[in-house]
């Protein structure tokens, strides 16, 4: 059953000697990755052909973190058995809050700019040491851990954790196969087998089956997600552009007099807003018109029903 629904499922099978078995009927990783998705998945998870092509993300995930363990010497838990440290109700109100959603201004918007941070979530976790070992660690008690911003949290800034060190290698490869996707379509499909697996990794720190899971963590990605989409705002504003939606790691934005937009804003939004963030930005181009409709006839705003997009308008940045 998932999500109110129910689905038949059928039962997997291994063959040996010698044989592998890929039901490309039942597996979320061969349709979108193929074959060479799912050897791409099995060397990096050491599982498998057979295993990577039926298995979970969250499973191929874990096959990776216990991989780096062995070859880093982690202790790897037998069981997840992490439970929440005690929280005031104020330290809970400023860390459990999501991400950052601005609701789309009602009406008829035109030349607006689409900025989005590149794999936000994974990259967050690489770049500022997310970790559940990382997270409040002893050895940066004495005020050396790197805070987290509006929380209690910090994180270590003595040793890498785990988390960033699988994430880094699967940011790298599939950076890689992007750029030479135009070359084969087989490296479309590694970058897509590797595509879910980052998607993946921020929802599974707060997993309560995940072996390496801590909801500290996990609320520790969505601060700093919080933090880096306000600075893309107020450089923005600084700019005379204004937010006219914004959805975790996407905002929507036009000149207060919807005058076209240049070819120079995209490119400094990219450097600039890259530069105070440090996380990856992409400018994907500019909407001629959008409509932000009244989900509720009551209040000032909605949600996005169309958008028409220029063809001959900027492309990627």
């Amino acid at each position: 059953m998932s999500y109110g629904g129910h689905f038949y499922k059928e039962t997997s099978f291994h063959l040996y000697a010698g044989r592998h078995h890929f039901d490309m009927r039942n597996s979320f990783t061969w349709s979108d990755g193929g074959f060479a998705g799912i050897v791409e998945l099995a060397r990096l998870s050491c599982m498998t052909p057979q295993s990577c092509c039926r298995g979970s993300i969250g499973t191929l995930l874990t096959g990776m973190q216990i991989l780096e363990a062995l070859q880093t010497d982690i202790l790897i838990p037998g069981k997840k058995a992490g439970v929440e440290n005690f929280r005031t109700g104020t330290s809970l109100l400023n860390a459990d809050r999501g991400g950052f959603i601005v609701s789309p201004r009602v009406g008829l918007h035109f030349n607006v700019l689409e900025v989005d941070f590149l794999s936000m979530f994974p990259t967050i976790m690489v770049n500022f040491n997310v970790s559940p070992e990382a997270m409040n660690c002893y050895c940066c008690a004495d005020g050396s851990g790197l805070p987290v911003p509006n929380t209690e949290y910090y994180t270590c800034t003595k040793k890498k954790g785990l988390i960033p060190k699988v994430l880094e290698q699967i940011l790298k490869r599939r950076i890689y196969y992007k750029q030479r996707k135009k070359e084969d379509p087989k490296y479309d499909q590694l970058q897509k087998a590797l595509k879910w697996i980052l998607v993946t990794s921020f929802g599974y720190l707060g997993y309560r089956n995940a072996r390496w899971g801590r909801i500290d963590a996990h609320e520790t990605i969505n601060a700093y997600a919080r933090e880096k989409i306000l600075n893309i705002v107020d450089l923005a504003e600084e700019n005379n552009l204004e937010c006219i939606a914004g959805i975790v790691d996407s905002l929507w934005m036009k000149f207060q007099s919807e005058s076209p937009i240049d070819d120079f804003m995209p490119a400094f939004m990219t450097m600039k807003g890259a530069e105070i963030t440090d996380l990856p930005i992409s400018v994907e181009g500019c909407i001629s018109d959008l409509e932000g409709v009244d989900a509720d006839k009551s209040s000032c705003s909605g949600t996005f029903e169309d958008y028409f997009e220029e063809e001959d308008g900027l492309e990627d940045f």
